[in-house]
């Protein structure tokens, strides 16, 4: 399970709501279908929208940290916008193929 897909149904939990979920190949269809209004929303990292969050091509609803991110200050946090307990922070981890040399893991 994608840590998004964690994300929609804590989001669904706290609103009493029911977002669906739609399976894609990849972020850009996940972007292009945002920004042609064929989705309504979706979590993203910051990062990685900003293009088209200043572009005005998409609108940051809520950030999922507790504190808002230098990149878009004016965004609340979902504290801010009326969810107080829904916290999801992004999450990375450092990852490389299975059979990679053992000196890589143990560095």
């Amino acid at each position: 399970m994608r840590l998004y897909n964690l994300q929609r149904a804590w989001l669904n939990s706290c609103w009493y709501v029911e977002l669906g979920a739609w399976h894609y190949p990849g972020r850009p269809q996940i972007i292009s279908d945002l920004i042609g209004g064929r989705m309504m929303m979706s979590f993203h990292i910051t990062s990685a929208v900003i293009g088209q969050i200043k572009a005005g091509q998409i609108k940051v609803l809520a950030v999922t940290t507790d504190q808002r991110p230098d990149l878009i200050p004016d965004v609340p946090t979902m504290a801010g916008a009326g969810i107080p307990d829904f916290y999801a922070p992004p999450w990375f981890g450092i990852v490389a193929p299975a059979g990679s040399p053992r000196w890589l893991s143990s560095a």
